[in-house]
């Protein structure tokens, strides 16, 4: 078997930083190919007839890609087959597989210029924040509750106390770090809890 592996260790600063920016372009270039092949694959349902049930499975022992690959992929052919701009878009560089993913799912006929417009060349956290713009979820109300009496041991006398959980503030009277209210252990019961 031989190596075909490019060797870089001969080249310079600068040729090593042209032909890094010149790969990752034909990177790019592949990948919006694939995507744009698997959009029409999967239109024509052509992996049923090659004996794979789903696309994903094609792509996953057929294409030999990974789990996270293909998904990626898959996603990414059925957005560029609704809105062919994912395609133009993902060839410029200006996004990403990943926010491509992020963003699949909340394009409408309606939002999708305004919201691939709005995720150019921003980071996944950034597209993650314009995701949870587009659907904020619902306030969490606020509520108050009683939790339950508990029982700690005093480890150094014995003895014990009863606490009530309230003010999260670790127990120094008890050696299994439990939590107790501080009012509780100022004023304890003395004796054993045979009143709880």
């Amino acid at each position: 078997m031989t190596n075909n592996t490019p060797s870089f260790t001969a080249v310079t600063d600068e040729q090593l930083l042209a032909k890094v920016r010149n790969l990752a372009e034909r990177e790019r270039a592949a990948t919006v190919d694939l995507i744009a092949a698997l959009a029409e694959l999967d239109a024509r349902r052509l992996y049923l007839g090659q004996g794979y049930s789903s696309l994903f499975s094609y792509c996953t022992q057929a294409l030999h890609l990974s789990e996270h690959a293909a998904y990626g992929r898959i996603e990414g052919a059925r957005a560029a087959r609704r809105y062919p701009i994912v395609l133009d878009l993902l060839t410029d560089g200006a996004l990403t597989l990943t926010t491509v993913c992020l963003l699949a799912r909340h394009l409408t006929p309606d939002n999708h210029r305004a919201v691939l417009d709005a995720a150019r060349h921003q980071s996944k956290r950034e597209v993650e924040r314009q995701v949870a713009a587009l659907h904020p979820l619902p306030a969490v109300p606020s509520s108050i509750r009683r939790m339950p009496a508990t029982w700690v041991r005093n480890g150094t006398r014995s003895r014990w106390y009863r606490g009530v959980a309230c003010d999260a503030i670790v127990c120094v009277a008890c050696g299994y770090g439990q939590t107790t209210c501080a009012r509780a252990l100022q004023g304890a019961v003395h004796g054993q809890p045979n009143d709880a």
